[in-house]
């Protein structure tokens, strides 16, 4: 019952697809082209009764798109350190002003409370004799 369901399935197929799995199988693609859907459906069969397994396809690489991907994929790193840097470097300028103006406002305070202090002392100074 199974085969038969199988069966069904690979008259199912469209030429173009029993072409690449045969192709898959090891068969000659230039070969595989030129048959006929009865051939086509024949030798997929016979592939499927003898137990045939797809050959591993190994993917083609392009040497020089591999190497503009990974130029591109170096000036995409350095562009992001630049940024981390350069965001670094405003979160630490931003930090220094913060501790300048910090630093400012309490020697202002401090100035204020010796100037308040010398005052206090002055009006004691003539509190005291006048009395």
């Amino acid at each position: 019952m199974a085969a038969q369901q199988q069966l069904q399935q690979v008259k199912k197929m469209s030429n173009e697809r029993l072409m690449t799995k045969l192709v898959a199988f090891g068969y000659d693609q230039e070969l595989v082209w030129t048959w006929e859907r009865d051939q086509l459906l024949k030798r997929y069969v016979e592939v499927i009764l003898a137990g045939g397994k797809p050959k591993p396809v190994i993917p083609v690489v392009d040497s020089e798109l591999e190497k503009q991907r990974l130029a591109f994929e170096m000036r995409k790193w350095e562009q992001e350190i630049k940024w981390q840097k350069q965001t670094r470097e405003k979160k630490e300028r931003k930090e220094q002003q913060m501790r300048e103006k910090q630093r400012e406002e309490q020697q202002m305070k401090e100035e204020k409370e010796r100037e308040l202090e010398q005052e206090s002392c002055a009006i004691a100074k003539i509190t005291v004799r006048c009395t």
